[in-house]
C-alpha cells in the first residue's frame, strides 16, 4: 500500500538554516491522476465530512482520501466535504496504476 508520504518532495528552507524538510506534493504529481477518465460526482448523504469513506467507496482504501483532497484543491480538510458539493474523483484504475504500480 502506498503512502502519500512517498510522493512528498524534500525541499530546503533557507529560513531555517537550509534544513531539509518534507512537506510538498507537487502539482505535477497531482496532475498524473487527471487522465481524462475522472468521475464528476456530488457529495451524498453519508459522505459529508468523510473523505475516508469516499476513498473507501471509490478505491476500496480509506487511506487514499488525500488524493481527493489534493485533486479538488480542498484546503480546509474535512470541512470542504459538504453535502452536494461537486468533486472530481480520479478513476480507480489510474489511482491503482500510480500508487500500486
Amino acid at each position: 500500500m502506498a503512502s502519500r508520504y512517498e510522493f512528498i518532495e524534500t525541499v530546503t528552507n533557507p529560513a531555517i538554516n537550509n534544513k531539509e524538510i518534507k512537506g510538498f506534493i507537487t502539482k505535477d504529481f497531482i496532475k498524473k491522476f487527471l487522465d481524462g477518465r475522472e468521475i464528476v460526482s456530488n457529495i451524498q448523504h453519508g459522505f459529508q465530512y468523510r473523505p475516508d469513506k469516499l476513498a473507501a467507496y471509490y478505491y476500496n482504501n480509506p487511506t487514499y482520501y488525500w488524493i481527493l483532497t489534493y485533486v479538488n484543491n480542498f484546503e480546509n480538510g474535512i470541512e470542504d466535504y459538504v453535502l452536494g458539493k461537486e468533486i472530481i474523483v480520479p478513476h480507480p484504475d489510474t489511482v491503482r496504476s500510480i500508487l500500486e504500480g
